[in-house]
């Protein structure tokens, strides 16, 4: 368990995990050690039983489902919410990729989170900072959070056409997104 080893020796680890499809000519890309600063948080919690984290860590896709669609209704109303709903429900690719531990249980959880606060941010500037948080988390466990960065470029250019006061918002959003990658 490395975020075990990791807690051991007190030394926290700069890299995460392989990306064992990524290995080209001998050389292997890595992950940011999100996980492992998780798994270890998680560690703690629990006393470091397995079960316990197993059943925390499976659940995040859960309870990011659960935070979207509260969102979706929210922002829209109960139709769209579960019309959303159950097209990530039975989309085939979410199934495809629902049994790979690191994939999908990370990222929809982060990705809630992002889009929550930044469809809040005008209300306080902390929430630029907790998305950008969100997206670097995401970010650091896997690449394909770069897929939203179009939501954060469209977000940007809205705020800047509507407002030119926003611009210490989106420091702190870049501020969190580097945090995260430091």
């Amino acid at each position: 368990f490395p975020s075990h080893d990791m807690f051991d020796s007190e030394r926290l680890r700069l890299i995460g995990p392989m990306v064992v499809s990524k290995v080209v000519e001998g050389r292997a890309f890595f992950t940011g050690p999100a996980h492992y600063y998780f798994l270890a948080f998680l560690g703690i919690v629990f006393d470091w039983n397995v079960f316990a984290i197993t059943a925390v860590y499976t659940m995040l896709g859960v309870i990011a489902f659960i935070l979207l669609f509260f969102w979706i209704r929210r922002k829209f109303d109960v139709a769209v919410a579960l019309a959303v709903y159950s097209v990530i429900s039975f989309w085939p690719i979410f199934f495809k990729y629902s049994h790979m531990i690191w994939n999908p249980h990370f990222l929809p959880l982060f990705g809630a989170i992002m889009l929550i606060f930044l469809d809040l941010r005008k209300t306080k500037k902390i929430y630029y900072l907790i998305s950008g948080l969100s997206f670097g988390i995401a970010f650091s466990a896997h690449y394909a959070a770069a897929l939203w960065v179009p939501i954060v470029f469209y977000l940007l250019a809205k705020d800047v056409r509507d407002s030119k006061r926003n611009f210490s918002g989106w420091a702190l959003f870049i501020l969190g997104v580097y945090r995260d990658w430091e």
